[in-house]
C-alpha cells in the first residue's frame, strides 16, 4: 500500500492507495470531521459575538429612538444572526455529509448506513455543547431509509434541520 498526504484547508489528511481506489480511514475520517465542527463553532462564536455587540448598541442608544424602532432594530439583528446561523449550520451538514459518504464510499464493501442520521446526530451533539443542554431532533428530519446517494441527501437536509438547530441556538442567545 502507497500512503499520499493532502493537505485539505490548512490540514493534512493521509489517503491510503489499494489499487486505484482510496480508503479514507475512520481515524481520517474523525479527524476531518473534528476539523469541520471547530470551524463552525469558530464561525458560530463569530456570528454571536456581533449580534451581541449589535444588540448591546441598540440598548445603549434605546433612549434615542421609540420603542417601536427598538423593536425593529432587535428583530432586524435576531433576523440576521438566524440567516447567518442557519447558513453556517447547513455548510456544515454539507461538509459532514460529502465526508461520511466519502468515507463510506472508501470501503471495499460499501455499507448501506444512513448517513443523513448520523449527521444529524453530529450536528445535535455539537448544537447541545453550545447551549450546555440537550436537544431533541424532531422526527421530520429524521430518514429512516438508508441515503440512496449523496446528491439526494444534501438535497435533503436543506431547508430543514438547519431551521431547527438555528432556532435552538437562537432560543440560548436570549
Amino acid at each position: 500500500m502507497n500512503a499520499d498526504k493532502l493537505r485539505v484547508g490548512g490540514a493534512h489528511l493521509q489517503v491510503v492507495n489499494v489499487g486505484l481506489s482510496k480508503v479514507y480511514t475512520p481515524e481520517l475520517l474523525r479527524k476531518k470531521q473534528n476539523d469541520q465542527i471547530m470551524k463552525f463553532g469558530k464561525q458560530y462564536q463569530e456570528i454571536r459575538s456581533d449580534t451581541m455587540k449589535a444588540l448591546s448598541k441598540v440598548r445603549a442608544d434605546s433612549a434615542e429612538y421609540t420603542p417601536e424602532r427598538v423593536d425593529r432594530e432587535v428583530d432586524k439583528i435576531t433576523q440576521q444572526f438566524r440567516q447567518q446561523t442557519k447558513e453556517a449550520i447547513r455548510k456544515l451538514l454539507q461538509m459532514l455529509s460529502i465526508t461520511e459518504e466519502k468515507y463510506r464510499m472508501s470501503l471495499d464493501s460499501p455499507v448501506h448506513c444512513n448517513t443523513s442520521v448520523r449527521v444529524l446526530e453530529i450536528t445535535q451533539r455539537q448544537v447541545e455543547s453550545l447551549v450546555g443542554h440537550k436537544i431533541s431532533i424532531p422526527d421530520e428530519y429524521i430518514r429512516s431509509e438508508p441515503d440512496e446517494d449523496l446528491d439526494s441527501f444534501v438535497a435533503s437536509v436543506v431547508g430543514g434541520p438547519e431551521e431547527f438547530f438555528a432556532d435552538v441556538l437562537l432560543e440560548d442567545h436570549k
